[in-house]
């Protein structure tokens, strides 16, 4: 029997991380909620630097806000564009009357320990947390495999990609997370991370270019919910019709947008693919996985080499 874990219902687009004049982005709240829903999306996070801001004002019936805000953690001396590692966290309210957190005192860079305490005692206030650009911020499997905590990875950012040139395809971190690191379940985002310096219509706006698509119904606490649960799949072009797993026969089903290829990676060096002929384009795949191979996560490319990600899944959640 196949359990579908993506359907129709994964409909409602977001992007989780945003910057505006309360930090150093280019746009308003108030410009960037309208832009985002006048492009089709059904919530944004306003992740200013440094600072947490409520912003009532903006809900709407067809438009959420999530509250949220980034925090940075420096090795020393570092510049803002220089060699200097750093890591960069967002935390997302799960509340809407979540007040200001109590921020502790920031870690030494490099003290893991201190770090996962200060990530945790944030997070026990009322907050989820995401890694961000683990590309652009200089760093490797020595940064970011002692991580614990963590809810969510970075797998594609628009704004380092747009504004900064870099590849940004960090698929191979959370790959790495998965297998080698701390965290007990992680899942995978697409952001736009924009600040807007050219604004919408100009080809190197760097808005509108990751999101993700959750189920549930559209609400704060619905919202929170499919991201806490894994109930959404993150993309930059191609659409997960749906996506379903027969645990009896350890088969992937996949229905997609018109794509490239359709793959499935996994915890070992076993994965499974699914390519188009020449001249022509995918619309489903059956993929076969092994009983060892611990998770399974679908990718799609697109025609135009865009691609959508699922989140891992565990074959023990289809067991217990």
């Amino acid at each position: 029997m196949i359990r579908y874990l993506l359907t129709e219902k994964n409909k409602h687009k977001g992007n989780l991380h945003c910057h505006t004049t309360l930090s150093d982005g280019s746009m308003t709240p108030q410009e960037i909620a309208d832009a985002y829903r006048e492009h089709g999306y059904d919530f944004v996070a306003l992740s200013d630097h440094d600072h947490y801001y409520a912003h009532p004002e903006l809900q709407r019936d067809d438009f959420l806000v999530l509250y949220a805000y980034e925090q940075g953690v420096d090795s020393p001396k570092r510049e803002p564009f220089g060699p200097g590692k750093c890591y960069h966290f967002n935390f997302f309210a799960k509340s809407p009357d979540q007040k200001a957190p109590l921020i502790p005192q920031k870690p030494d860079y490099y003290d893991k320990d201190a770090l996962n305490d200060f990530i945790k005692a944030i997070k026990d206030q009322g907050f989820l947390c995401s890694y961000n650009h683990p590309y652009w911020s200089l760093q490797n499997f020595e940064d970011y495999t002692p991580l614990k905590h963590i809810d969510f990875l970075e797998i594609f950012n628009y704004g380092c990609y747009i504004g900064d040139g870099l590849h940004e395809n960090q698929v191979n971190v959370y790959d790495d997370m998965l297998r080698w690191g701390h965290c007990e379940k992680l899942y995978c985002t697409m952001t736009d991370d924009n600040h807007d310096r050219h604004l919408p219509g100009d080809p190197l706006c760097d808005s509108f270019g990751g999101w993700v698509m959750t189920g549930g119904e559209l609400s704060y606490a619905g919202i929170i919910h499919a991201l806490e649960t894994g109930d959404f799949y993150c993309s930059n072009g191609p659409e997960i019709l749906s996506l379903g797993f027969d645990a009896e026969n350890l088969t992937v089903h996949v229905k997609t947008s018109p794509a490239y290829s359709i793959s499935v990676g996994t915890a070992t060096r076993h994965g499974a693919l699914a390519l188009a002929a020449d001249g022509k384009l995918l619309t489903e795949a059956e993929l076969k996985i092994w009983d060892s191979d611990v998770y399974f996560r679908v990718e799609v490319t697109g025609p135009d080499g865009k691609r959508a990600n699922s989140i891992a899944y565990y074959l023990t959640d289809f067991t217990e």
